[in-house]
């Protein structure tokens, strides 16, 4: 395999894990991200395709991209944890669903509400969890240094494409390199114009502590989920907005939420998210090489499912360029 410089746009979860993985197969790896909204941002991080595959937006041949992503995720905690010394708030210990009309999956328990959820019926889906996004981005920006990356905060502002190499300018800066992986949010259709169409999906949701609940799996319903965090923390989301949204929807939520677990209403609020899930109209992410530069691979459009997806997806990246 040929040593390359391989530069990445984008520093979130997607990014950041295709960068760790190349720079550990020998590649000279720059990632660059800037301080604009990421769709880690508001993320809850479920591991969770059998719920994921039948959302609105989903296409039919999502589900099985889902569940093959699922099966890299034990290998890539171990390794990432391993090499780090860190953690991240990765389980696969299941994941419970209450209020649907039947299981979730062919492989869903039937099994007791948890304690709080006044639900007369819940299902237990084994294998599937969840991992901290934000946790997980430190984790795997301490493991790119470590594996030699550079990592430098600019928005990329322009790609061009030349027999000699890649061109990537961002603001005073200009970046030539062998080739690039676009793994950025809603604002990377603006860097190849015409190339796909991508919509931003806003995600608002909100921290609690509380730790009374004694949550030991994230809970899901059709609309809303609980994900318990470390120290009694409870992540609890999330709208889903096109464009700016609305505030009414924040607030349904939460309502929504005291209704479904009536013990959140004396909990603290300790912090709100916003981030922007990049969505492309096909309801598939794109994950390959652009069709007009080989050199050019993209890793976009991962919607609500960027941290699932996420060693799946540097796999795949890694595969591509020991080629």
């Amino acid at each position: 395999m040929a040593v390359q410089h391989i530069l990445i746009i984008g520093d979130g979860v997607i990014g950041l894990s295709a960068a760790w993985k190349l720079a550990r197969a020998g590649h000279r790896v720059t990632c660059i991200g800037d301080d604009g909204p990421r769709s880690t941002d508001a993320a809850a991080g479920m591991l969770a395709p059998s719920f994921e595959r039948h959302h609105p937006r989903a296409a039919g041949s999502l589900g099985a991209l889902l569940e093959e992503g699922l099966t890299f995720w034990p290998d890539f905690a171990r390794e990432l944890m391993n090499e780090t010394g860190q953690t991240f708030g990765y389980d696969q210990n299941g994941i419970i669903g209450i209020s649907f009309p039947s299981a979730p999956s062919s492989s869903a328990i039937e099994t007791e509400p948890p304690a709080g959820f006044p639900a007369s019926r819940a299902w237990l889906v084994p294998e599937e969890g969840q991992a901290d996004p934000r946790l997980l981005r430190s984790v795997l920006l301490n493991a790119f240094w470590k594996a030699g990356g550079t990592h430098i905060q600019l928005k990329a502002d322009a790609i061009e494409c030349r027999p000699e190499g890649i061109s990537v300018r961002a603001g005073t800066e200009r970046f030539m390199t062998d080739r690039i992986v676009l793994a950025g949010g809603v604002r990377s259709a603006e860097l190849l114009p015409g190339a796909f169409e991508m919509e931003g999906v806003r995600g608002r949701a909100f921290l609690h502590h509380a730790p009374e609940l004694k949550l030991t799996h994230v809970v899901r319903t059709q609309t809303v989920y609980f994900c318990p965090k470390s120290d009694g923390l409870l992540y609890i989301g999330a709208t889903e907005e096109i464009e700016a949204g609305e505030p009414a929807m924040f607030d349904g939520l939460w309502w929504e939420a005291v209704s479904v677990c009536p013990p959140l209403q004396g909990t603290e609020r300790l912090k709100v998210f916003d981030g922007v899930r990049p969505a492309l109209k096909s309801g598939l992410p794109k994950i390959g090489h652009w069709a007009e530069d080989e050199r050019v691979y993209l890793a976009l459009g991962h919607d609500r499912n960027g941290v699932l997806l996420a060693p799946l997806t540097a796999d795949r990246i890694v595969l591509a360029h020991s080629l």
